[in-house]
């Protein structure tokens, strides 16, 4: 059986990518700016599953997309994810698959595993494992396994006008 959630913390999401410098810190930035404004109390937090950035700020070209759509991603400081996290970690948002393949096997219970999702998952306009990419704002397409041309994608649903689909 499932361990129950401690119900005396808020709900705490944790995005990944590589080095938690672009992806997870902007996922962190703007999750929890879109939680505030529904008025849920959850935490937020972003790491990354290598080593390499620890320490670093956020890359300078993702603090000028932020500020570009209002948003403030100024003070943050990268980290690595540790497995021990988990057990006070409610969903853990993986940027891709390699991410998420990395995350469960850090996992240390079945329980622990099955947080580990991909961001886009939660998307009803993105396939969560299929094949799909960005090729210009806006849009997404398909390479298809015949070699066919990609058929047009909706874009997935966006926080703010203008923000490119990845």
């Amino acid at each position: 059986m499932p361990e129950a959630r401690q119900v005396d913390r808020p709900f705490h999401v944790t995005v990944v990518c590589t080095g938690n410098i672009c992806r997870s810190p902007m996922g962190e930035v703007i999750l929890r700016d879109l939680f505030r404004e529904a008025g849920l109390d959850v935490t937020v937090d972003s790491a990354g599953t290598t080593r390499r950035e620890v320490g670093s700020p956020m890359d300078r070209r993702a603090v000028a997309e932020l500020r570009r759509r209002g948003y403030e991603g100024k003070g943050h400081v990268a980290r690595q994810f540790e497995p021990g996290w988990f057990p006070d970690t409610d969903l853990v948002l993986a940027a891709d698959a390699g991410h998420a393949s990395v995350l469960r096997r850090w996992a240390r219970t079945k329980e622990d595993a099955a947080k580990v999702h991909l961001l886009r998952e939660f998307d009803p306009a993105a396939v969560a494992l299929g094949p799909w990419r960005s090729t210009t704002p806006g849009t997404a397409t398909r390479r298809t396994s015949s070699g066919a041309s990609p058929r047009s994608r909706p874009p997935a649903a966006a926080s703010r006008p203008g923000w490119p689909v990845s």
